[in-house]
């Protein structure tokens, strides 16, 4: 009976002696993840300008001038007046004179205009605005490209009834230009087809804070170009846009207005 005593002594204390339990780990600290840098800001120190006879001044000053006027450099003034005659060879020149001059941001107001309209049917106009894309698509730097205005009160001797898109033509064809945009790093749309609206509803555009204008007044005598006012009012638009989408510093551009 002694000799048990041990035994039951060591059995009372296992009995009694709480488990040992393995220590909770410390929860690790999450990552830290940093905010993507944002994109650097662009300049307008070394701008190029593609396009058509807006850009190249057929009833005003040629984009560029303004854009030097305004306290730009424009490194390459590569819009043409005879775009519209063969826009795929002429775009093709264009693109390659701005992307040998390095710009830090190209402008292309309309440049697009004739890929679009021409006569043909809609897959043909389609098929053409790719043709135009591709070709903006090989330059690299920032770009502002416009879309594609509503011209249909254009002089039918200026702008042929047969080459305009009809309306909800220009809706999938101004959608294939977002799309494609929207694809590609610090490209920007500038929405002409929305800045000039107010010229089909014969209304109003406002210059200036409470200064209200019909937009037609803003047309030539063709209603296909801006007179000087009008291209003033595009080429401050063209700037806010620069400023809100590409971080070109405020007042880098100030555009005079005649």
């Amino acid at each position: 009976m002694i000799r048990w005593l041990p035994a039951l002594a060591l059995a009372a204390c296992a009995a009694t002696t709480p488990a040992r339990v393995a220590p909770t780990p410390t929860p690790a600290a999450p990552a830290v993840i940093a905010a993507p840098a944002p994109p650097p800001a662009v300049t307008v120190d070394r701008v190029a300008v593609v396009g058509a006879s807006v850009s190249a001044g057929f009833t005003s000053t040629r984009v560029a001038a303004a854009i030097t006027a305004a306290g730009g450099a424009v490194v390459a003034d590569a819009a043409d007046l005879w775009m519209f005659q063969d826009p795929d060879g002429n775009g093709a020149a264009q693109v390659a004179a701005a992307a040998a001059a390095t710009p830090s941001v190209v402008v292309a107001i309309d440049f697009l205009f004739w890929f679009a309209y021409q006569p043909g049917d809609a897959a043909g106009r389609m098929a053409s605005l790719e043709r135009g894309l591709a070709l903006l698509d090989r330059i690299v730097a920032p770009l502002a490209v416009g879309d594609l205005a509503d011209m249909r009160g254009a002089d039918p001797r200026m702008l042929g009834p047969a080459a305009v898109p009809a309306p909800d033509e220009l809706v999938a064809l101004n959608a294939r230009v977002r799309a494609w945009a929207a694809a590609r790093p610090r490209t920007i749309v500038l929405p002409l087809a929305a800045w000039t609206a107010p010229l089909l509803a014969d209304g109003e555009v406002e210059l200036a804070p409470g200064e209200r204008v019909p937009a037609a007044t803003l047309l030539f005598l063709d209603h296909l170009h801006p007179n000087p006012l009008g291209l003033w009012y595009l080429l401050t638009r063209v700037d806010a846009a620069l400023e809100a989408e590409l971080a070109v510093a405020p007042g880098a551009l100030v555009f005079a207005r005649p």
